[in-house]
């Protein structure tokens, strides 16, 4: 399975968004310490 990290800012933060090969959306964030196992879902007031 493919990984992608995109950088962003969420809730003023640097964070990277976090995007499988196998989901349809980018619907996941981690902070830049934690990895994918810190994976955690975008708030609702960031998606479009």
């Amino acid at each position: 399975i493919g990984l992608v990290d995109f950088p962003s800012i969420i809730n003023n933060k640097e964070v990277f968004l976090c995007w499988r090969s196998d989901e349809d959306e980018i619907k996941f964030y981690h902070d830049i310490d934690s990895g994918y196992s810190g994976r955690k879902p975008i708030p609702e007031n960031y998606l479009h």
